[in-house]
């Protein structure tokens, strides 16, 4: 399973999200830090959803860049 996350310096943080898994949020020091506490948050928000029994958010959001000039 992928996930498209988001990093964004917010206030001199870091914080993650993807558009995919709503309510789903880290902030850390650093990316790394970041990406790696998200990644621990996105499991035990996945667990959660199935023991719910709660089917998986389906990866649908796509990122690119565009240059402008």
């Amino acid at each position: 399973m992928e996930y498209l996350v988001i990093l964004k310096k917010v206030r001199g943080k870091w914080a993650a999200h993807s558009p995919d898994i709503p309510g789903c949020k880290v902030t850390g020091s650093t990316p790394q830090e970041t990406l790696l506490g998200y990644r621990k948050a996105l499991r035990v928000h996945l667990k959660g959803l199935a023991e719910d029994g709660q089917p998986f958010p389906e990866s649908t959001t796509r990122a690119q860049y565009v240059h402008v000039s």
